[in-house]
């Protein structure tokens, strides 16, 4: 129990001065956080890996302050290949032709920015220019999908409740969410696309989702993403 006291503490450390704080750390220090981390620490100790490591899953709070968020992408679950997670959602560690999910999105993306700054499949350089790169499941078992779902159910609630306060978000769905109708901010816009193909090859249609997630910040008098 006392390991699982300390990374609560480290967890409610790195969200100091993000924004986040005053509200997350209430759960992050509940009963609940511990039950969370407790099954996951019963996982690794029965070789049952999850990725990424409780260090970085907080690395979309770390990198996207409260107050800056324009844009939210929901993603459901973190990459299930352990090598390629680096805690936000879609972007990637390492070699970007190991992921047949990146490898859609960069050509993609490519379509319609000829020079993003996000060329390298790290999309640090978005989070910190408001864009949440959120999984609503933030571990998953390594090759095993949707098996942290409900694990994560309860804090992605709070989340959502959280970004319910702010005013003016555009959130981009991947693929189907259980979380899609809990954003009930009328001043939100919610736009869909198809969730990234797990097979290499794999086309991506996201119907011109960065230009039109520009077009709707503009509307909103808010400056758009420089991708």
């Amino acid at each position: 129990m006392d390991d699982i006291k300390e990374t609560q503490n480290k967890l409610i450390n790195k969200l100091i001065n993000t924004g986040w704080y005053q509200n997350l750390r209430y759960f992050v220090n509940s009963s609940d956080m511990e039950d969370v981390l407790l099954d996951l620490y019963d996982q690794r100790e029965g070789n049952k890996r999850f990725s990424p490591s409780l260090d970085n899953i907080f690395r979309p709070f770390v990198l996207c302050h409260y107050q800056e968020v324009k844009v939210v992408f929901l993603v459901q679950e973190p990459y299930m290949d352990p090598t390629l997670n680096n805690g936000l959602a879609i972007s990637i560690e390492g070699p970007i032709n190991y992921s047949p999910e990146f490898n859609a999105f960069q050509k993609e993306l490519f379509k319609q920015v000829p020079q993003p700054c996000a060329a390298s499949g790290d999309l640090t350089c978005w989070a910190r220019k408001g864009v949440f790169l959120y999984n609503t499941t933030l571990t998953c078992r390594v090759m095993l999908p949707e098996r942290h779902k409900k694990l994560w159910a309860p804090f992605t609630g709070t989340v959502v409740d959280m970004l319910n306060r702010l005013d003016d978000l555009i959130i981009v769905v991947f693929g189907e969410s259980s979380f899609e109708e809990d954003f009930t901010n009328a001043t939100h816009k919610i736009l869909k696309v198809e969730a990234l193909p797990k097979e290499h090859g794999g086309e991506w249609d996201s119907q011109n989702i960065f230009l039109r997630v520009n077009e709707e910040l503009v509307n909103k008098n808010i400056e758009p993403i420089i991708w």
